[in-house]
């Protein structure tokens, strides 16, 4: 068996044998510091091989490990709660795990989250708090924050995740691995898929739309692998939103970094701003399409209309309560009334620029240390709220349903950087053939995790 046989893209990877055993020596091993795995098996069942099938399936023998919100079958489904300490196992999988396992994947374990999945760092009362691999003292995150430090960590092929207010691209920046929040309607969810929340007693239009599934993967070539043997699987679904916005031939990404109202951190900054040159002074061979980008500091006043009304989404919010508040919730109404408008204002900018994909930071800091009392970021000297730092520029592109994948960019002072890169809607594969192309272009960051 190869010891580093996680290091291999996923492709190189499928029917490997002793993956399995390979994944939960890493966890046994390497876990104890970083805290992200809350419950793991080698037991696991695997789905059989239809009759009819000799060859590999899609994601043959890859594991995986699964949000601790979404039910497992033969595992314990806690939200980080102690009210759900000691119920049963799960019965059944959710819908997507079971997809997964269709194509041949082996889900090993579970992934820290906060309570109930209501916070963008993860900590909660039953399995304490999950540290950042690439340096301890640092959050990994949230709410997908386990998922994000297990991949980053090399404790499984991929990992799965849930985005509401950038739960999967928070965690996947801070933690240096790359994550997909797809289209709204292609990874959604109904009140029986065996994910929380929503939670019982709540309605499901206070996540109806905006909260997506998702999976965290190392690099983008591995999230695309896994999403091509995905998708085809989940085309029968009624999309939530039939309104499919053209492709683009356009070679042309846009970088911004002016949202308003939202500080951003100078040195993440000067770190995309350095974008543009980065790709022009990149060598490509004849056979890869170029992407060229540009800066633009006010893409339209649509965009700027959308950020401001949105940005009472970020304000006021109080997830550290143990039950959703009446606020919450009128505050998520108030935005998701808007969303057709909001949603036409960014399609708009898209058919405008015809930019192939935008281009955004994912927070207005770097990763930051434990900051379980919530207390406010200094940004270039300034005192900024906690949520406003953190999901200012993520929550936005959650209420217009567009396609996000978040990758890595750099490392700053010892912390990893990542970027949100945003799709036009329903053209999630587009995005990821787009992203594929940026990381061959921008390269590789350095690898700051000790255990790998």
């Amino acid at each position: 068996m190869a010891t580093m046989v996680h290091k291999r893209p996923l492709a190189e990877q499928i029917a490997f044998p002793g993956l399995v055993e390979h994944y939960m020596s890493r966890i046994w091993q390497f876990d104890g510091e970083i805290n992200a795995v809350v419950e793991s098996s080698a037991c696991v069942p695997e789905v059989p091989f239809p009759d009819n099938q000799t060859s590999p399936r899609s994601l043959e023998g890859l594991p995986f490990l699964v949000k601790d919100n979404v039910d497992v079958e033969g595992f314990h489904t806690v939200c980080g709660g102690l009210e759900f300490v000691g119920n049963p196992p799960a019965d059944k999988d959710s819908k997507h795990v079971a997809i997964l396992r269709q194509l041949g994947a082996i889900p090993i374990g579970k992934t820290n989250i906060p309570y109930l999945g209501q916070d963008v760092q993860t900590f909660n009362e039953v399995y304490g708090r999950t540290c950042n691999p690439h340096n301890l003292e640092l959050s990994a995150g949230g709410s997908s924050g386990g998922s994000a430090a297990a991949v980053a960590a090399g404790m499984a092929a991929f990992a799965t995740g849930s985005d509401w207010a950038g739960s999967l691209r928070i965690p996947a920046a801070f933690c240096g691995v790359s994550s997909l929040r797809a289209s709204r309607g292609r990874m959604g969810y109904e009140e029986d898929d065996g994910i929380i929340p929503p939670f019982p007693g709540h309605v499901k239009s206070l996540t109806g739309g905006v909260l997506v599934t998702g999976i965290l993967a190392k690099t983008v070539t591995d999230l695309k692998f896994v999403m091509d043997a995905v998708f085809p699987l989940i085309q029968g679904e009624e999309l939530q939103d039939k309104r499919l916005t053209s492709s683009t031939d356009s070679n042309t990404v846009g970088v911004w970094t002016s949202f308003s109202g939202v500080p951003l951190d100078d040195r993440i900054r000067n770190a995309m701003e350095a974008i543009p040159r980065l790709l022009e002074s990149t060598q490509i061979s004849d056979n890869v399409p170029r992407l060229v980008a540009c800066l633009t500091s006010g893409p339209s006043l649509g965009m700027v209309r959308l950020n401001k009304a949105l940005r009472a989404f970020t304000e006021g919010l109080n997830f550290g309560d143990k039950k959703m508040t009446s606020k919450l919730k009128q505050t998520f109404d108030e935005a998701t009334n808007t969303q057709r408008e909001e949603e036409d204002i960014v399609d708009a900018f898209f058919s405008e620029t015809r930019f192939a994909a935008l281009i955004t930071p994912v927070c207005a800091i770097l990763p930051h240390e434990h900051n379980f009392d919530h207390r406010p970021y200094l940004v270039n000297g300034k005192e900024v709220p906690y949520w406003r730092a953190l999901t200012g520029y993520v929550t936005p592109f959650s209420v217009t349903g567009n396609p996000v994948v978040t990758m890595p960019l750099g490392v700053i002072d010892g912390k990893p950087l990542g970027i949100q890169v945003v799709g036009r809607r329903q053209q999630d594969e587009e995005l990821l053939k787009i992203c594929t192309l940026l990381e061959h272009q921008l390269g590789p960051i350095p690898n700051l995790v000790q255990h790998t």
